[in-house]
C-alpha cells in the first residue's frame, strides 16, 4: 500500500505522543514477534478497524475556495489560532455609491497583484463529524512571493489561517497567448498534525484569458503523490460589482457546477474523499487576477463521513492593510 508523506508525519506524531507516556525495554521486539505469528503462522488478516473520523491526514481542498475542514488533534497537541473569536456574522460595511465607476476589469490580466493582507469579510459554516462550526467574520488574505515564472508566467501565494491551520495557495498567471489564464498551482496545508500538499502534475484553470462572457471551460489537474483530483467545470457569467466595504470592485463572475453537456460535476476526489463544488467566485483581472468574491457550496465525504463547508466572502479593501 502506498502511504505518502502527510500519512508518516501523522503516525511520527502519533509516536511521540506514544512515547511520551513512557515504556520499558523490549516491548517493541514483543510487538514485532506477535505480528509476526498473526501473519505468518495464522494467515489470516484481521479485520481492519473503522476509519477514525476526521483523522485523516489529508485536509478538504482547494484552498482557494475554502480552508480546509477540521482535523481531529492529537490529545496532547494545543491548536493555537490566530483569527478572531469564531462568529457567522461579518461586520456591517458602508453601500458602494451606485452612481461610481469602478476601475474596469479587462479580459486579461496585464498586472500582478500588490503583496500584503487584505481582510475579508465571511460567513458560512463547516459540517463535519456531526458538528457545525460557523466561520469566523473576518479573515486576512496574505498575498506574498509575486514572483516570474518561465516566460510569459507569474506566480503568486494566497495564505490564510483559520480554525489552526494555515492553507497557502499558489496561483500562476499565463500570458504567452495560448492557454492564457488564472490556474490554480498547488496547496499547502500545515496544522497540529502535520503537513498536507496538493501539487498536480498539470495546474487547475480558473478563469481562461482574454475572458469572454458566456465562455465555458473544464479543467482537471491530479496530485500524482496524493492520488487527489480537482475537477473544475466553470462558465464565464459575465462582469459583476463587488462592494469592497463601499468602493466598488468590477470583477468576472464564473460559475462552477456540473459539466452541461454530461452533467458531470466539479469536485474533489482521492482515496478518502469525494466533495462536489457549486457556486460562484469573482475574479479581479486589474488587481493580477486576486478572488475578490466567492459564494461555494462543498458537500460530500471527508475520511469516512460526512462533510459541507458552506462559504460567503468578500473583500474589504482593494489595498492590503498594514
Amino acid at each position: 500500500m502506498k502511504r505518502s508523506r502527510p500519512v508518516a508525519v501523522a503516525l511520527v506524531a502519533l509516536a511521540a505522543v506514544l512515547s511520551a507516556c513512557g515504556s520499558t525495554p523490549g516491548v517493541p521486539i514483543g510487538i514485532k514477534e506477535v505480528s509476526g505469528d498473526i501473519v505468518y503462522a495464522d494467515r489470516t488478516k484481521p479485520t481492519a478497524p473503522p476509519p477514525v473520523r476526521g483523522a485523516d491526514p489529508f485536509p478538504s481542498f482547494p484552498g482557494f475556495l475554502s480552508p480546509p475542514a477540521p482535523r481531529v488533534a492529537l490529545p496532547t497537541i494545543t491548536t493555537i489560532t490566530t483569527t478572531p473569536p469564531t462568529t457567522a456574522r461579518p461586520r456591517a460595511c458602508p453601500e458602494d455609491d451606485p452612481l461610481a465607476v469602478p476601475a474596469e476589469a479587462p479580459a486579461t490580466i496585464p498586472g500582478q497583484p500588490l503583496p500584503g493582507a487584505y481582510r475579508f469579510r465571511q460567513s458560512g459554516s463547516v459540517t463535519s463529524a456531526g458538528r457545525t462550526t460557523p466561520l469566523v467574520a473576518e479573515i486576512d488574505h496574505r498575498v506574498d512571493r509575486v514572483r516570474p515564472e518561465a516566460v510569459g508566467a507569474i506566480s503568486f501565494d494566497v495564505g490564510i489561517t483559520e480554525s489552526g491551520a494555515t492553507t497557502t495557495t499558489t496561483y500562476s498567471v499565463v500570458r504567452r497567448g495560448a492557454q492564457d489564464g488564472l490556474y490554480l498551482a498547488a496547496i499547502r496545508t500545515n496544522d497540529a498534525l502535520g503537513t498536507s500538499s496538493f501539487t498536480p502534475s498539470s495546474a487547475v484553470q480558473l478563469l481562461p484569458t482574454p475572458t469572454v462572457k458566456g465562455t465555458r471551460f473544464s479543467s482537471a489537474g491530479t496530485d500524482p503523490l496524493g492520488q487527489v483530483s480537482i475537477v473544475i467545470n466553470g462558465t464565464v457569467t459575465g462582469k459583476t460589482r463587488v462592494n469592497a466595504c463601499g468602493t466598488p470592485v468590477d470583477a468576472w463572475l464564473v460559475t462552477v457546477g456540473p459539466e452541461p453537456r454530461t452533467g458531470a460535476p466539479s469536485r474533489i476526489v482521492g482515496p478518502q474523499r469525494n466533495v462536489t463544488i457549486t457556486g460562484t467566485y469573482a475574479v479581479a483581472t486589474q488587481f493580477g487576477g486576486l478572488i475578490v468574491a466567492q459564494d461555494l457550496v462543498l458537500d460530500g465525504t471527508e475520511g469516512g463521513g460526512p462533510v459541507t463547508i458552506k462559504r460567503q466572502d468578500r473583500i474589504n479593501a482593494t489595498r492590503p492593510g498594514p
